[in-house]
């Protein structure tokens, strides 16, 4: 896999698609993980986190790609809002199954994770969510 992601916040899209070349502008939480594939993961999270069907999750463009690079190499995408509203609200229990749940369909297509580092993940995506709940900035994704 080999994907490294970024998590940040931005005011708005303009702003985040600069983090295509820049880098995220520096935030009170950025996180960094190396080894997820996000194209992925943010449709399992949804539909784990949020109670929605893969089928409905998948149909949507998620997550939707904010800018990227030539070769496709880097690339800069918008967090759902309905993952980011699940995430706030979830337990720790709730992300401890989701991540558990991640882990096992992960496990079944030959990825090889841990459960503790999806539980990492998706604490850290609550973390941002729960920071960033009242400044009005949304949620990104670089992968790089």
């Amino acid at each position: 896999m080999d994907n490294m992601l970024t998590l940040f916040a931005a005011q708005d899209e303009h702003t985040a698609a600069g983090a295509l070349t820049a880098g995220p502008e520096a935030g009170p939480v950025q996180l960094d993980f190396g080894d997820v594939d996000a194209e992925d993961a943010l449709p399992a999270w949804e539909a784990l986190l949020a109670g929605r069907g893969m089928d409905a999750v998948t149909e949507e463009a998620v997550p939707r790609i904010i800018a990227m690079d030539e070769d496709g190499s880097t690339l800069v995408f918008e967090v759902p809002q309905v993952l980011v509203e699940a995430v706030r609200e979830a337990t720790p229990s709730d992300i401890d199954e989701a991540a558990t749940q991640w882990f096992l369909a992960g496990a079944d297509e030959g990825y090889v994770w841990s459960s503790c580092v999806a539980e990492q993940v998706l604490s850290a995506l609550a973390e941002l969510a729960n920071v960033e709940a009242t400044s009005g900035r949304r949620i990104y994704g670089r992968l790089t």
